[in-house]
């Protein structure tokens, strides 16, 4: 049986200056601060 993947979606944009990728989160979306703790955590991660 294949794994179940919820999908949800937040009003958020992504913007580029120079090399960055920024996300701009609405900050009252239902899921906001759930992305903003795992983005947080990915980046606290070390390069391969």
């Amino acid at each position: 049986m294949p794994e179940l993947h919820r999908v949800f979606t937040i009003p958020a944009a992504l913007a580029r200056t120079g090399r960055r990728v920024r996300l701009h989160l609405k900050a009252d979306a239902a899921y906001a601060q759930l992305v903003l703790t795992g983005c947080t955590a990915l980046a606290a991660l070390a390069p391969p």
